[in-house]
């Protein structure tokens, strides 16, 4: 009896270890139609900065290993302002020629923020290309 207990005793000791949670995010994606020049990655405070390498289709992919969780993406002409924390796996996909009806993830934190600041009316529905007309 003894024995059946330590057993079942270690195997709850190795089932409850807990897996470190990674100090790093990837954010990846493509953009289509970019026009020529860099993708950059800032923090809002301007304290970091990094190019980002785009391939010829508009693919990218980079590690963030800072403590910093507020940045800035920007492809020349559209900026993306981020919130990133360790662990997070964040893939962007848009056209940068449409990019107001094109990133629908933009869209919702867009109008939770505006909801938020009475700029716009709850139950919200639609684009910022919408609001401009």
């Amino acid at each position: 009896m003894k024995k059946l207990l330590f057993i079942a005793f270690a195997i709850a000791l190795i089932g409850c270890k807990t897996e470190a949670k990674p100090d790093y995010a990837i954010i990846s994606g493509k953009i289509a139609n970019k026009q020529a020049g860099d993708l950059t990655i800032n923090s809002e405070d301007r304290t970091f900065k990094e190019t980002l390498s785009v391939t010829a289709d508009g693919t990218f992919t980079d590690t963030l290993s800072t403590d910093i969780s507020s940045y800035i993406l920007y492809d020349g002409t559209n900026p993306i302002f981020l919130n990133i924390q360790p662990g997070n796996n964040l893939n962007i996909t848009y056209d940068a020629s449409d990019f107001d009806n094109t990133i629908a993830k933009y869209d919702r934190v867009f109008a939770f923020v505006a909801i938020k600041m009475n700029l716009i009316k709850a139950g919200w529905k639609g684009s910022k290309a919408n609001l401009k007309k």
